[in-house]
């Protein structure tokens, strides 16, 4: 049993890892595309758009890396904020669902639209960063 919890946790991190270093690329490479689909939220004060485009690649391409680092405060890190992460982009899809908005998600650059299709695939996301922190960890992680 411990050995299976393992694998799936090591599974789970592998995947939202690299779903946040993936998308987190695709921004940094194009930041006004991201720039406006942010501004298609809604959400943000004006002031704030540009910031955010800079700034969110970044900080999803750092989480997404230290969800695979031997350490385990840092990998934990990378984990808890993957997952506020995934928190706050669901809220503001359900968000746009909800005023009727048609607008691009804007998770991997040129994307799909916001649906609640889409809003239940970043729940199941939201449930694998949770699985990929409950799993054991080896003794070298506890000193």
């Amino acid at each position: 049993m411990y050995q299976k919890l393992t694998v799936l946790t090591w599974v789970c991190r592998l995947f939202i890892a690299g779903l946040f270093i993936y998308a987190g690329a695709i921004k940094v490479i194009d930041p006004l595309t991201f720039a406006k689909q942010i501004n298609a939220y809604q959400i943000l004060p004006d002031h704030l758009i540009n910031y955010a485009a800079i700034m969110l690649p970044w900080i999803e391409l750092y989480a997404g890396f230290a969800m695979l680092l031997p350490v385990r405060h840092l990998r934990t890190a990378g984990t808890v904020l993957c997952l506020g992460m995934l928190l706050i982009f669901v809220g503001a899809q359900i968000s746009v669902l909800d005023r009727g908005l048609v607008i691009e998600c804007g998770c991997f650059g040129k994307s799909e639209q916001v649906s609640w299709p889409g809003v239940c695939k970043r729940v199941a996301y939201v449930f694998l960063a949770g699985l990929s922190l409950v799993g054991p960890y080896s003794d070298r992680d506890r000193a």
